[in-house]
């Protein structure tokens, strides 16, 4: 208890020396702590030349929609304080960069209209690679098309829909929603959280669909693969339609200490089905 005593006074004591040093460094003046300047929008137009586009942020929204035209559009805000890093042709990066000394920005409130977004609307007939993470924002796309995707959130929903997939989709969201819906792909989908739901819903793979969460349900509604499906949970439920007949699949199902509708081995077809879950139920059922 002593120890935790101590180690919890030195604790204050930096945290009131690095607000001295904030402070100090605002000119002494509350209100430099206050808020950060207004944002401002950009806009920026490229050519659909680009191999790729990679989005890096921290705390915006990023929302991807179709072009009306046969270009590249970006919009974005920023100040002098937050702005974007805008580099590259083919290979097209975003990068959101944060300015000022450190110590004044642990202590900077940051009040906005409205939440920070970065927009992005992209050609129907883009084929480049899509690669977007952000920690604290959501990520939507919908009604677009392209090579392979990779989606990286910590703490956002992720909500795609009627997107047309040339490649494979990586979706990687550790405590938020993933939400599938109306979604073809040309090789593979993974969807991986560790406390959040995933909602699969309409998806057509022609190789395998993978979905992984911690302590998050895992919902399917005309799930359709073309090789392998699997699902894991660990204290969470499993449950909702595949496509297809139930001796079109191979494989296992097993629940530690839920309940399981399913068969613990499967060996009729040749597609793959694994299905797995510590503390969950599974209740899955199967429609041509």
């Amino acid at each position: 208890m002593k120890k935790v005593t101590v180690w919890g006074s030195i604790l204050c004591v930096l945290g009131f020396v690095l607000f001295l040093i904030a402070f100090g460094l605002s000119g002494w003046d509350l209100k430099n702590l206050d808020t950060g300047e207004a944002l401002t929008q950009r806009d920026l137009t490229r050519m659909a030349t680009t191999r790729s586009i990679t989005i890096e942020d921290e705390d915006a929204d990023v929302i991807l929609s179709v072009s009306p035209d046969d270009q590249i559009h970006l919009s974005y805000f920023e100040n002098e304080e937050e702005t974007y890093e805008i580099s590259g042709t083919d290979d097209l990066r975003i990068a959101h960069k944060t300015a000022g000394q450190w110590p004044l920005q642990l202590f900077q409130l940051d009040f906005y209209d409205e939440k920070r977004a970065l927009k992005l609307a992209i050609p129907t007939a883009y084929q480049g690679v899509l690669k977007i993470e952000t920690q604290y924002g959501d990520i939507q796309m919908a009604g677009i098309a392209s090579g392979d995707v990779s989606l990286r959130a910590t703490d956002g929903t992720i909500d795609l829909e009627k997107l047309q997939i040339k490649g494979t989709l990586a979706v990687d969201n550790d405590y938020g929603v993933i939400r599938l819906t109306d979604i073809k792909v040309a090789d593979s989908i993974e969807a991986k959280t560790q406390d959040g739901k995933i909602v699969l819903s309409n998806l057509d793979a022609q190789n395998s669909i993978s979905a992984q969460s911690q302590y998050g349900n895992i919902e399917l509604a005309d799930v359709a693969v073309g090789k392998k499906l699997f699902l894991k949970s660990y204290d969470s439920a499993i449950r909702g339609d595949i496509v297809g007949n139930l001796l079109d699949f191979s494989g296992t199902s097993h629940t530690e200490d839920g309940h399981n509708n399913l068969p613990e081995t499967l060996s009729a077809g040749e597609k793959v089905l694994t299905v797995e879950s510590e503390y969950g139920n599974i209740d899955l059922s199967f429609s041509e």
